[in-house]
């Protein structure tokens, strides 16, 4: 069975490369799409992945669909379109998808938890 792995600030050190990590979640981690798709390529056995809050865009979709990657979640994703979530689907592709909140400015607290700590 596979591992999964979180990152939480890739700027802190090198990333570990694995063969056993199958799931990945890279959800807020705010950098470049490039970056994003450097580390993912780290994992290549990854076939879910959680890109959701990050600045991706089609062209970093097309690649981790071309990687193999079977189960995405790009939610409140900015810059990435609905055809690029089709191409995703059309390749056989679980994407678990939704446009950004209208309120840019929430804080992670907000997105995480829209309604409140239930206090």
């Amino acid at each position: 069975m596979g591992a999964s792995f979180a990152f939480e600030d890739a700027s802190a050190a090198p990333l570990p490369a694995s063969d056993t990590v199958v799931e990945l979640s890279l959800a807020s981690l705010n950098k470049p799409e490039q970056v994003l798709i450097d580390m993912v390529n780290l994992y290549p056995n990854v076939r879910s992945l959680d890109i959701s809050f990050t600045c991706v865009t089609g062209v970093a979709i097309k690649h981790f669909v071309n990687m193999g990657i079977k189960q995405l979640k790009v939610n409140e994703c900015g810059r990435l379109g609905p055809d690029a979530v089709e191409f995703a689907r059309g390749k056989g592709v679980e994407v678990q998808f939704n446009f950004p909140s209208r309120s840019s400015n929430a804080s992670f607290r907000d997105r995480v938890f829209p309604g409140g700590y239930g206090y």
